[in-house]
């Protein structure tokens, strides 16, 4: 049984793609801001260089404290973009639940095409509000290699 915590609207995410024929890609998922900086570092730690170091240490001095979710994702967001990261998207359940922005969009759409539940048109990506859809949602999301 999939429990509530999982599913907290704060809860932080990014999601890496894998640039290959298939353009696979997968979300990981962190209860605080701390994490999800500590997940990045995990992800990105083994590639050791020196741009890997910088962005380490750039990663190191982002505000995890304070400021809106919106705002600390756009700072970890525009720090991976400054490196050769795989990194697509950066932000919390919530706002993939609800964001109007293609990539969230895009996200909600492949979720109800694969639950057959897809229509033509933009019904597929409007905002997931049910919390029982939102449940089959981030279980989705952690069960599957997304191709985009």
């Amino acid at each position: 049984m999939t429990s509530q915590k999982k599913r907290t609207p704060t809860r932080y995410g990014f999601f890496e793609y894998i640039p290959a024929p298939a353009g696979l890609g997968f979300f990981t998922w962190s209860e605080s801001r701390v994490g999800l900086v500590q997940e990045l570092q995990q992800l990105l730690g083994p590639q050791r260089d020196e741009e890997s170091d910088g962005l380490l240490d750039e990663l190191d001095q982002l505000d995890t404290a304070s400021g809106p979710d919106d705002q600390f994702c756009r700072a970890v967001l525009t720090t991976l973009e400054r490196f050769d990261t795989n990194i697509d998207w950066c932000g919390t359940f919530a706002e993939l639940c609800s964001a109007e922005d293609h990539f969230c969009r895009d996200i909600r759409n492949l979720f109800r095409w694969a639950e057959e539940r897809a229509v033509v048109g933009d019904a597929g990506e409007a905002p997931i509000v049910d919390p029982g859809e939102q449940e089959r949602f981030f279980d989705w999301m952690e069960e599957e290699e997304i191709h985009r």
